[in-house]
């Protein structure tokens, strides 16, 4: 690098949150065990330890992969194993628009059928249900449903109706596939 030309170093605006793209990789910890979807374990190359808890990352994209990981668990897909050459699920990969905000997720799978695309589109997440900013309950939804389809799912809710019973929603903030809060008076 030419010292006349170098103009020093640019801090980063935060040191968190601040990826844009993720490739995730199918496989285990150990030989034979659980489901995992994450990266590579250092020094392991066939180590495949979950990442669902990322800090460079958005938020977005571990929730994705946690969904993700539940829905394959939950039909019994089986990893892509790179000596035998066997098995269905291989990369998932994530990226966020940095203008748009919207979301690419990319399921990489091999030529084994099986794989059901309609199926992942409704996905279920768990969401939590406060009031005031406290949490009150928890629920399953579908993870491709609006915030209106949220809304009434919490207003839909036993224990949202019986802690909210005389008094008057002032409004409902939702953040898709992660929480509800309903503002009473």
């Amino acid at each position: 690098v030419d010292i006349d030309v170098y103009q020093g170093m640019t801090p980063a605006f935060t040191p968190y949150r601040y990826r844009n793209k993720m490739e995730y990789t199918f496989g285990d910890l150990e030989i034979g065990g659980r489901l995992e979807v994450g990266m590579h374990k250092k020094g392991r190359f066939m180590s495949i330890i979950t990442t669902d808890e990322c800090q460079l990352v958005p938020e977005d994209f571990n929730r994705i992969l946690a969904v993700v990981r539940a829905f394959c668990e939950e039909r019994g897909y089986e990893k892509y194993h790179k000596k035998t050459h066997k098995g269905l699920l291989r990369n998932l990969i994530v990226r966020c628009g940095v203008r748009t905000g919207e979301l690419l997720v990319d399921i990489v799978t091999t030529t084994e059928p099986g794989f059901d695309e309609e199926a992942i589109k409704t996905a279920e997440v768990e969401i939590v249900l406060q009031i005031n900013g406290k949490v009150r309950d928890r629920i399953m939804i579908a993870s491709n449903i609006d915030k209106s389809a949220m809304e009434e799912a919490a207003k839909a809710n036993k224990r949202v109706q019986e802690l909210t019973e005389g008094k008057t929603i002032v409004k409902m903030i939702c953040v898709p596939n992660k929480l509800v809060n309903v503002v009473v008076k």
